[in-house]
């Protein structure tokens, strides 16, 4: 009798416990809400990337065109003209203080140097097992090609601070092949006309949608 007794206080016990586990395991979520991502930077793509909440986290965006000598793998390169320049609030790479032929100088309060990566297209060369190969542009596709559109993304702010700058300089294994001062006022004005013109587009294409 003594020993059934203890076999159900010891089965109550188990149930009691199964019970608790179950309250708790119910309490759980079971899809919990993903970390938040941040944005992936490629520096070889300088694309401005989401909004930070920071006013102070700014790019400058410009649209350039270049031009180089037909058929020239080192040519030097030439900024023909400047189509677009903007200011939006975006994150941007870390790209301070890489060093290369091609180069972008911001002045301001301080100087702020780093390379560009070149922005000529490149293409496979067809003849790399050939021999006297180094007589041929290995990497440049310039055949037929006299103008290109270059998108440039320049970081206004380094770590938590604004950089100040107030121009910018380009130059091409010392010589300056472009610069401007930078219009703080009209660039943002020009970014926020792109906001609108891109949501307006948004707007149209969803009223199509609709239709």
């Amino acid at each position: 009798m003594k020993k059934q007794h203890r076999l159900m206080i010891a089965l109550a016990v188990v149930v009691l416990a199964a019970a608790a586990l179950a309250v708790v395991t119910m309490g759980q979520d079971d899809n919990p809400p993903p970390l938040e991502e941040k944005p992936t930077l490629v520096t070889d793509k300088l694309v401005p990337l989401g909004t930070p909440e920071q006013d102070y986290k700014e790019v400058a965006v410009l649209t350039l065109f270049i031009a180089w000598e037909e058929g020239e793998s080192e040519g030097k390169l030439n900024v023909e003209r400047m189509s677009d320049a903007y200011i939006q609030r975006s994150y941007a790479p870390n790209v301070l203080g890489r060093v290369g032929p091609l180069e972008m100088h911001l002045r301001g309060e301080q100087e702020f140097s780093y390379a560009l990566i070149d922005p000529r297209p490149e293409v496979e060369n067809e003849r790399a097992n050939e021999d006297n190969v180094e007589d041929v542009p290995l990497h440049l596709e310039t055949e037929g090609i006299n103008q290109y559109e270059w998108e440039v993304v320049v970081p206004l702010y380094q770590g938590d601070k604004s950089l100040n700058a107030e121009a910018l300089t380009i130059t091409y294994e010392g010589d300056v092949i472009f610069e401007t001062e930078i219009d703080y006022d009209a660039w943002r004005k020009r970014g926020e006309e792109r906001r609108n013109e891109a949501e307006d587009r948004q707007n149209d294409e969803q009223d199509r949608q609709e239709q």
